[in-house]
């Protein structure tokens, strides 16, 4: 295992191309005892990723309302944080 620069890493996180973020939670138990788990995805047009996972830092989470008025919320930190190009 190496050790990163968290610095340089931040900054190749910048920059305008858009990308796309997907936090995702870890395993659990649903009400009907059923596994479950979440995976919010955001699009960010102008690709700072890092502004939208410090505010889910300082906000202890991410909250997300489905179409049918559930809502969601997954508690920081998550299980993993994948990002992308799109």
């Amino acid at each position: 295992m190496s050790v990163h620069d968290f610095t340089e890493y931040k900054q190749r996180l910048a920059g305008p191309k858009p990308k796309k973020i997907t936090f995702r939670s870890s395993v659990f138990k649903k009400d009907t005892g059923e596994e479950g788990f979440l995976n919010i995805s955001f699009n960010i047009a102008d690709g700072d990723v890092g502004a939208l996972i410090e505010m889910a830092k300082e906000c202890g989470g991410i909250p997300y309302a489905e179409a049918n008025g559930k809502t969601h919320f997954l508690p920081w930190p998550p299980a993993a944080i994948e990002i992308e190009d799109v």
